[in-house]
């Protein structure tokens, strides 16, 4: 793929101020991250456009993450999604959304988390 700002990845968090940083941080790598607050919009901007990736947080009102992951995988099961969150991930439904996404990051996430999940991902 080509080197550049065409790279997208969509960001889906209800926390603006995590969307806003993860979108920096790909900005770094010469990804733009598309920022929305929820599953349906996500959905949305899905069927309009295409996007390398998704990265999802877990826990949302109205969709959850796991409930997004799923819907994902279902309509567009070679789109990579990674899940993020800050809260503990014991839940047997939450272990198998980690077993089966493409990556996980766990906030607070680093600089350097993200650059190893974009290489083991996407490849880059």
């Amino acid at each position: 793929m080509a080197a550049g700002i065409n790279r997208k990845i969509l960001i889906v968090d209800d926390n603006q101020n995590m969307s806003s940083l993860l979108t920096e941080i790909l900005e770094v790598f010469d990804f733009k991250g598309v920022n929305v607050e929820s599953g349906d919009v996500a959905l949305k901007h899905l069927k309009d456009e295409r996007y390398d990736m998704v990265i999802t947080d877990l826990k949302m009102p109205g969709m959850s993450g796991e409930e997004l992951f799923r819907a994902v995988k279902k309509e567009y099961p070679d789109l990579p999604v990674v899940v993020i969150t800050g809260y503990s991930v014991s839940a047997p439904d939450t272990q198998k959304v980690l077993t089966d996404a493409d990556g996980f990051l766990h906030k607070p996430f680093k600089v350097t988390d993200v650059e190893g999940l974009l290489k083991d991902v996407l490849k880059i």
